[in-house]
């Protein structure tokens, strides 16, 4: 798994917690601004009593991430950009390793007719918006609103 920046703890055990439940170990890259989550994760599974090779931080820059492509992966869990999710995605094909790729958006919210508030819809999509400075890949870019409300 090598996850993203922006919630490091969050976006990465949506990948580490699942295989971890179903038997597999992780080898869990952190974003390189977030090296400590990983580290800190790992210990906290050591100190339960999971085996230290069962839930491995590899931290690093992009060159490390390309080098764990190199290594024998049953699977490739990446949430960033576009152009590493393309670098990726064409190294991960050819080998034929189930890779998944969440790659940011374009995330766009709905305005119905049938809104009961739509001040509240407002301050919910402004919220949606600017939660976390924006910098969320699921933050509302793109807004239509039905035009009977416009």
């Amino acid at each position: 798994n090598i996850s993203a920046w922006n919630f490091p703890y969050f976006v990465g055990s949506n990948v580490w917690a699942p295989a971890l439940l179903t038997g597999s170990a992780v080898l869990y890259k952190p974003s390189e601004w977030t090296a400590l989550t990983g580290l800190k994760v790992a210990e906290m599974f050591v100190e339960s009593g999971v085996p230290s090779d069962v839930f491995a931080p590899v931290v690093g820059g992009g060159d490390v991430g390309a080098q764990l492509l190199s290594e024998d992966i049953n699977g490739l869990f990446f949430t960033g950009s576009l152009a590493t999710g393309q670098k990726l995605a064409a190294v991960t094909a050819p080998r034929m390793i189930r890779t998944q790729l969440e790659l940011g958006g374009k995330d766009p919210h709905y305005v119905c007719d049938d809104v009961a508030d739509v001040k509240a819809a407002a301050a919910g999509l402004c919220d949606g918006a600017m939660f976390n400075a924006g910098q969320s890949c699921c933050s509302v870019e793109r807004i239509y609103v039905h035009e009977s409300i416009a």
